[in-house]
């Protein structure tokens, strides 16, 4: 019996920059989810229940449908104590500057194009990392902020 090595992996292009009307998009988008989460409510069977039928507006895409529902419950709990501008803050500070102290950051080339891999955890004995980078990563990818930027 030992600890196991928990990590939240990125690979997406070498550094990402942000026009406003990109981050006004990512923004809203984040902060739309953000409120359906507040909204969500479980039922005796712990299946989500969307109350905020407004996430579905026209200006919402299929994959963006498919996100939302893919998402368990304990992450909508997540989102909806979130600050959308502080994570896409603190992801950009690690996406291209190197995060912090508990993430490994590498360049590689595909064929004439530069990406980045990063690795954010640590080691555990059953309790999730709490290392601003891993927290950095997945509260990111909980209000789909990552995919919106071509980062996996």
């Amino acid at each position: 019996m030992g600890a196991d090595l928990i990590l939240n992996i990125a690979f997406g292009p070498d550094k990402v920059t942000l026009t406003d009307e990109k981050r006004s998009e990512i923004l809203a988008l984040a902060k739309r989810f953000v409120e359906a989460a507040k909204h969500a409510v479980c039922d005796e069977d712990g299946d989500v229940e969307r109350g905020a039928g407004y996430i579905y507006e026209e200006n919402i895409t299929e994959d963006d449908k498919k996100y939302i529902e893919s998402i368990d419950v304990d992450e909508l709990e997540i989102a909806a104590e979130l600050d959308p501008e502080e994570v896409l803050k603190k992801f950009l500070t690690l996406w291209n500057e190197s995060g912090y102290r508990d993430s490994a950051c590498r360049t590689v080339m595909v064929g004439d194009q530069r990406f980045q891999i990063v690795a954010a955890g640590d080691m555990s004995w059953g309790d999730e990392p709490d290392g601003l980078d891993y927290l950095t990563i997945k509260n990111a990818r909980v209000l789909g902020i990552p995919c919106r930027l071509g980062i996996q």
